[in-house]
């Protein structure tokens, strides 16, 4: 039996001689082969790619903390810098009397307790207490 190609393909009939080709089909073993080598060429290239991913990531992750890193470190030198003006004894004075509205003490205003050499120090100040507290 004599195969032709209609003629709308080519313009007029061709025939090949009654010749048919068969194509070649492969097995089930080299299709497995050929799915298996598929796949793991894809694995391969689905890791490198999600592993350079990660590198990115890990690269902006290590530049955000680096920043925080030197905010922090700008922060901790500003903290020192007021903590030792806050220390300053004529910085405390000030704070004393201008917000808290402190004022020095009168000369008969202080009491100065010395307690006995045998005494408890709450029993020798009893006495001073009791004179503080009349006037």
């Amino acid at each position: 039996m004599q195969r032709a190609l209609p003629r709308e393909w080519c313009g007029s009939e061709i025939t090949n001689g009654g010749v048919r080709r068969e194509r070649s089909r492969l097995s089930r073993g080299e299709l497995a082969v050929w799915v298996l080598a598929t796949s793991v060429l894809l694995g391969s290239l689905l890791l490198y790619v999600t592993q350079g991913i990660q590198v990115i990531r890990m690269g902006y992750e290590i530049d955000r903390v680096q920043t925080r890193f030197h905010e922090v470190k700008v922060e901790r030198e500003r903290l020192e810098v007021e903590l030792a003006s806050l220390q300053d004894l004529a910085t405390v004075q000030r704070e004393a009397v201008e917000r808290l509205g402190m004022v020095f003490p009168g000369a008969g205003q202080v009491v100065v307790v010395r307690a006995g050499a045998g005494e408890p120090v709450a029993q020798a100040a009893a006495p001073a207490l009791t004179a503080a507290r009349r006037d």
